[in-house]
Parts: C-alpha cells; structure tokens; sequence
C-alpha cells in the first residue's frame, strides 16, 4: 500500500508514492524530544541530511516528513528548517519555501558566507600547503590511530592525511 503524494513530493528522485513501509521506516528511525525530532538514520555527506531508500528512491528524511504531515511538495519548493537543524524531521519545525527564501532565511541568520558557503562551520579555504604536508609526513610515527590523530591536530580528513603520507598529495614537501 502506498500513500499517494504527488510527483516531486520529498524525494531526491521525485517519486510519485511513499510506502507505508517507509513512513513505518521514517517513524522507527526519528527520535522525538520535546525541541527537535532527530533523524537517527543514514546522513548523506557532506550535506549532512538524514535520507532513506522506498522501492529504490532516495528521500530526504525530512522531505518525506514534510509529505507525511502535510502531502504533496510543489515542484521548486524547498522544505527548510526554522530550527537549522539538518537532522530534524519536526514537521512544525519545516517550512516550505522557494530557493530565495531558503537563502534569504540563512542570511537572516548569519549562516552565509562570501563565496556561497552557506554552512559556517565549513572553512572550504584551503588548510594545506607543501610545507604543512611536509609537517604532515613527519610527524607520522606509523603508529596505530596515527591518521586520526595527526588529522585532528592538522584540522583535515584522515583521508587528507593518507594522501599525504602515500605521496598522492604534496610529494615535493
């Protein structure tokens, strides 16, 4: 059985229907707390929201919420949160809106930044150079957790790290 949203209606695919298994699905995967509901299953990185599978669609976990609570999305409409959230799946705390007004609502908030980056707690600027990468290699012992642990001091991915120290990146540092 299906519920019957219409096309477009939370899904990264656009599909047409979402299944009852998969609102049972969204339901069993959400933590509710008297603030946020919390999307306690798989995060699409790097966008960092909660989406599921429903017969081989992609849904954006608080898309389908949106539709469960409250039916079809228009095409061109953006379920945004009021709380900045990513991870919530409250539908009072969602609202529809158009891209301008998703980037409108996050300039009003403080969240863009010059460049287009939307999230502050990114800092897409570069954190490496040769001479860093040359810190990088030597200061890597081969020890176990090395990777993780030169990348928390360095401030970059453990497989930035790797990289480094297999000569992918920097080799000349």
């Amino acid at each position: 059985m299906k519920l019957g949203l219409a096309a477009g209606a939370g899904a990264v695919g656009a599909p047409a229907l979402l299944s009852v298994q998969a609102v049972s699905r969204l339901r069993a995967r959400t933590r509710v707390t008297d603030g946020c509901w919390w999307w306690t299953g798989t995060i699409r990185r790097p966008q960092g929201y909660g989406w599921f599978r429903d017969d081989g669609r992609r849904w954006y976990a608080h898309r389908a919420a949106w539709a469960v609570a409250n039916g079809a999305i228009a095409p061109g409409l953006y379920v945004c949160h009021r709380c900045d959230n990513r991870l919530c799946v409250r539908p009072e705390h969602l609202f529809l809106g158009p891209h301008a007004d998703n980037v409108r609502d996050a300039a009003s908030k403080g969240r863009l930044r010059p460049g287009g980056n939307a999230d502050p707690s990114i800092d897409r600027r570069p954190k490496l150079n040769a001479e860093i990468a040359g810190e990088v290699r030597a200061a890597f012992t081969g020890a176990w957790g090395d990777y993780a642990r030169l990348a928390r001091t360095f401030g970059v991915s453990s497989q930035a790290v790797r990289d480094i120290v297999l000569g992918r990146h920097y080799r000349h540092g």
